[in-house]
């Protein structure tokens, strides 16, 4: 199958109406040292603009570029080294070539192009010059007692000239026919008022005739130059207005794929444009995004078939993350079903989660006091390990009674999914949870999800008054710190007041972190379908919220170091 060799781009032969596909230039090796060393930077030239440098010689004959790379849509000849087209620019995956230095390339050709077009105008019209117009005249003379008329044919074009030739003593008119494109000349005199003509009348009609070819000769050659200055001023404007037309053209296209581009959701669009990156997919830099992209897409199954490209169905799936888009909006985006869309999220949200769940990581406790900030080295020294919270995402009602009860949040007062997150000190994303119902209590949770297997001697929990694990964090030879209550006390001691300030100027970073989940990953805010929920075992749901913890593990921190 050939298929365009620019990365990102699937043209493929027979398959993209309009779009061609071009060979990489040969190295020609028998017109001359110059013309080798020429072809031979050119084909390095289309390699390194296409980041394929480093390909061997079999594979680079194997390679094709489609037209959408080239300005005027095709590679330009070998020889004009100063065309924009001398080589790919265009859609090539990369800012080495901006399309400032396109426009500057464009605009240094256009008087290549203008010098050439007068070249060429100034070169048909000396073609037009030079025409032969025959060598002698053959000239018949008629002498009627009424006028006749004298056609001159000038080559193989039938030019009239009437002309009354005085034959001596006789009142006659002379019709002279001369035909400019034979090489002898023939004259014959008819007088049909007398049979017989003296030698002197003769020598007298021939001299007349003579003066008249001459004549004729000289108006049929003025004849010749202007209709030549005239053929030629107008292949000039001819030739003047296409070319500017060209150009217009030329530059319309160009600005119209620039538009498109803007439009188009492919690497090239996002290139230097890191606020369109955040908005689309949440992500801080175009860089981190195709590190994603990267690391993603090696495994996951993609062929022909497909009606999108890699980057396309990433860029789906974050923008329904990000964004959190009816699935019916983001098919009439792509111009693909609503199923095939619905399929795309599912797939790609699935294989992310099975990558990215590496970014959320347990840490060992000598990093964890290598960088623990200063505020918690103040308030509880260099040993907290984890901050829990529990965080809630609305759902569609079930049918069931029993899923209606199971959901059901008595906080929330609606139903709802559960999850148990935890972060370290320094605002990482350490652990997450699978769904819960709502109704599930934050103790039975923390007990039953798996954290508290992670706990280490001397680790120190910070929570919130809900989460009474003090026993079940002591069995890991854990600390837990929580808000002092005010149950059965009139108020709090001053001790307990002290402790709970601490406790709540460093346990409010949870709650930041979970905003920013939630604001950066618009699905989390949302009221999901139940279509998330129903697969047993492994419900997509658990790899949504999995899929957007990581990518905000790779966001900048929220607490300082300092």
């Amino acid at each position: 199958m050939v298929v365009c060799a620019v990365k990102g781009f699937s043209s493929r032969y027979g398959n993209c109406k309009g779009v061609s596909l071009f060979r990489l230039p040969n190295v020609i090796l028998h017109q001359g040292e110059t013309d080798r060393q020429l072809t031979e930077r050119r084909r390095h030239t289309f390699l390194a603009n296409i980041y394929r440098s480093g390909v061997s010689e079999a594979a680079a004959n194997n390679m094709r570029i489609c037209s959408r790379h080239f300005v005027s849509g095709r590679p330009a000849n070998f020889r004009d080294e100063t065309n924009v087209d001398w080589a790919p620019t265009l859609f090539l995956g990369h800012d080495n070539i901006s399309m400032a230095k396109v426009k500057l390339s464009v605009e240094r050709h256009t008087p290549t192009l203008e010098r050439q077009a007068k070249k060429h105008a100034y070169e048909a019209a000396e073609a037009l010059l030079v025409l032969p117009l025959g060598n002698s005249t053959n000239i018949q003379c008629f002498n009627n007692q009424t006028a006749n008329t004298s056609p001159v044919d000038m080559g193989e074009g039938n030019s009239t000239i009437t002309s009354p030739v005085d034959m001596g003593e006789g009142n006659s008119t002379i019709t002279s026919p001369v035909d400019m494109g034979e090489g002898s000349s023939n004259i014959q005199c008819f007088n049909n008022q007398t049979n017989h003509t003296s030698p002197v009348d003769m020598g007298k009609d021939i001299a007349n005739i003579q003066t008249i070819n001459t004549s004729q000769l000289a108006i049929s050659h003025q004849y010749a130059k202007d209709s030549t200055k005239t053929i030629t001023s107008s292949i000039g404007v001819n030739i003047d207005s296409l070319f500017f037309e060209m150009q217009q053209l030329r530059c319309e296209n160009y600005l119209l794929r620039e538009k498109v581009l803007c439009f188009e959701l492919t690497p090239e669009s996002f290139i230097n444009d890191d606020d369109k990156v955040k908005f689309y997919t949440g992500i801080h830099s175009y860089g981190v995004l195709m590190l994603i992209f990267n690391s993603s897409s090696g495994t996951i199954n993609h062929n022909h078939n497909n009606c999108l490209t890699k980057f396309q169905e990433f860029v789906l799936t974050l923008m329904k993350l990000r964004l959190s888009l009816p699935l019916r909006d983001l098919s009439y985006r792509f111009k693909i079903s609503l199923s095939t869309a619905s399929r795309i999220f599912e797939k790609w949200v699935r294989h992310m989660a099975h990558n990215l769940r590496q970014f959320i990581v347990w840490p060992e406790r000598e990093d964890i006091q290598k960088t623990m900030p200063n505020c918690f080295k103040r308030s509880f020294g260099a040993n907290t390990a984890v901050i829990i919270d529990c965080f809630e995402i609305f759902i569609d009602r079930p049918s069931s009674l029993a899923a209606r009860a199971i959901t059901w949040s008595q906080y929330k007062h609606n139903n709802t999914i559960k999850f148990l997150i935890g972060i370290t000190p320094q605002c990482t994303i350490s652990f997450i949870s699978k769904a819960w119902g709502g109704r599930v209590s934050d103790k039975y949770l923390t007990e039953n999800c798996g954290i508290l297997n992670k706990l280490s001697t001397g680790d120190l929990v910070l929570a919130d008054r809900g989460f009474t694990i003090a026993d079940s964090v002591g069995l890991y030879c854990a600390k837990l710190a929580i808000p002092a209550f005010t149950k059965g006390k009139k108020q709090l001691s001053a001790l307990e007041v002290a402790e709970t300030r601490k406790i709540a100027n460093v346990r409010i970073h949870v709650e930041r972190v979970i905003g920013s989940v939630r604001q950066k990953y618009k699905i989390l805010s949302d009221t999901l379908p139940l279509d998330y929920l129903n697969e047993k075992g492994n419900p997509l749901i658990d790899d949504i919220v999995i899929t957007c913890c990581a990518l905000i593990n790779l966001c900048p921190a929220i607490v300082p170091f300092d």
